[in-house]
């Protein structure tokens, strides 16, 4: 559930977030649609990648760990996106706690839905 929650919530405000041209949620962040529509092939690219990591890594990693390693990227992915000026969002932050969260997924996605399996 974590893992889903939480890339649910960040497919969900990524577009509304980057665009935001009106400055209602970020005074930083005012970029084309076209930005969010890159951030989104990244985040495609980086799956991928980390899906070919991850056939390797199940050699020598157990599942827990790999569930546990998701964890803890999510979780400082989160943080880095937290907001801590009034509405002031660095684009190189957003675009690394985007990264870490887009690789965090698949670390988890993968291994929870084999195992419930």
């Amino acid at each position: 559930m974590i893992h889903f929650n939480g890339f649910a919530v960040q497919e969900t405000i990524t577009t509304p977030l980057v665009t935001d041209v009106t400055h209602k949620y970020t005074k930083t962040l005012d970029y084309p649609e076209s930005f969010a529509y890159l951030l989104f092939t990244g985040a495609g690219i980086l799956s991928v990648l980390t899906f070919i990591t991850l056939k390797h890594l199940n050699r020598f990693i157990s599942d827990y760990n790999l569930v546990l390693i998701s964890c803890i990227m999510g979780f400082v992915g989160f943080l880095v996106l937290i907001d801590y000026q009034d509405r002031v969002i660095e684009p190189w932050r957003f675009i690394i706690g985007f990264a870490i969260i887009s690789v965090a997924f698949p670390f988890g996605r993968g291994v929870t839905l084999s195992l419930f399996s």
